[in-house]
């Protein structure tokens, strides 16, 4: 991975890459072919921006979706969700009623670093970024994590929650998933501030709306450096525009939630999301840090080993997989996307369970 320095900000905005393998490069044959067929990853689970991150974009569906694996893995997806943004912490499932199949997640801070790869360069230069003092910051940045869906936005930011130089700089870390939780009724907007608030020690807040929510959150941040992560940030409204703005007499306090972050003692807050236009304007326009897929073979072949557990290295053992081939296949077949590999990976746990269990059944009517 490198940085690469954005010459519109000057030496100042450096955005990390991971350097995927050419989308035309065809994914070599190997083991993996009873798995899954020789075809790289679907598109379907990137976002719409993604040849704005450098990875495949969306195309026709191939051949083989008429034979129901597509669909299953669909459907597989869309009800049980292993992303890798949140399979390592809390997490629960809920569809947008704008899209019934839109999934979101309600994530929480808490990651298992030891079930993470390949964000080593990546989180070290996130940190940095978000650290960084600027002259024109006036004591305070927002900054935007951006990349495809299940690429690991929320895990890198969990990492980043959880690093200590982070902890040691910033008083209070607040963590907000901007989706609706299970049977919520309140307006979102109010929501997202209720629960700032409640990490901050502001728990009667059930009665009020946004008129006094905001002046609230305002006066208990006020002189603090505090850090803010706004997780899975993909709503259009204007409300989250601008995030640097600063209250003014022409306004109300529930015109922005910007009027809610003071400003001047070194504030940060971070978002993430896949929509890079949204990105924009919430953070500006040279406040993005772009995560792009794993480029490391070796980071993508943990990562499926962990996903698959013990059971791979015991069928390798007792039928001879050749384990070498099938790391290159893994990193092909799924672009890099750590989503995806958790996916492969859980499938061929469920497959060499189900093989294993065949062999005993086998064996006891032998």
């Amino acid at each position: 991975m490198g940085l690469e320095v954005d010459p519109a900000a000057g030496d100042e905005v450096r955005t990390p890459v991971r350097h995927s393998r050419v989308a035309s490069d065809p994914p070599p044959a190997g083991p993996l072919n009873s798995l899954l067929p020789a075809k790289s990853w679907p598109t379907d689970l990137l976002s719409s921006n993604s040849q704005a991150l450098g990875v495949r974009a969306p195309r026709p569906k191939p051949s083989w979706v008429g034979k129901g694996f597509l669909k299953k893995i669909t459907w597989r997806r869309n009800a049980r969700r292993p992303s890798i943004e949140d399979a390592n912490g809390p997490g629960a499932t809920r569809a947008d009623p704008a899209d019934a199949e839109e999934t979101f997640l309600y994530t929480s801070p808490l990651v298992d670093q030891t079930k993470v790869y390949g964000f080593d360069e990546e989180l070290q230069a996130l940190v940095s970024f978000v650290r960084r003092e600027r002259v024109n910051d006036r004591g305070f940045r927002a900054v935007a994590v951006v990349g495809a869906g299940g690429i690991g936005k929320t895990t890198l930011c969990q990492l980043l929650f959880d690093e200590e130089e982070i902890k040691e700089d910033f008083v209070p870390r607040i963590w907000v998933s901007n989706s609706r939780q299970p049977a919520e009724v309140a307006d979102l907007k109010e929501a997202i501030v209720r629960r700032m608030l409640t990490q901050i020690g502001e728990d009667e807040t059930d009665d009020m709306q946004l008129d006094r929510l905001i002046p609230l959150l305002h006066r208990n941040l006020w002189g603090k450096k505090y850090l803010i992560v706004l997780d899975d940030a993909r709503d259009a409204d204007p409300w989250y525009y601008n995030l640097g703005a600063e209250p003014n007499m022409e306004d109300e306090w529930k015109s922005f939630l910007a009027y809610g972050l003071p400003k001047g003692s070194g504030g940060r807050v971070v978002v993430t999301g896949r929509n890079e236009e949204v990105a924009r304007k919430m953070v500006g326009e040279h406040n993005l840090h772009k995560v792009l897929p794993l480029s490391d073979q070796e980071d993508c072949w943990s990562l499926f080993k962990e996903s698959v557990g013990p059971c791979l290295d015991e069928e390798a053992n007792k039928n001879g997989m050749n384990l070498e081939a099938m790391k290159g296949e893994v990193h092909a077949k799924s672009n890099g996307m750590p989503l995806a590999i958790k996916i492969m990976g859980q499938i061929m746990k469920e497959r060499l369970t189900e093989a294993s269990a065949e062999r005993i059944s086998r064996t006891a009517t032998d």
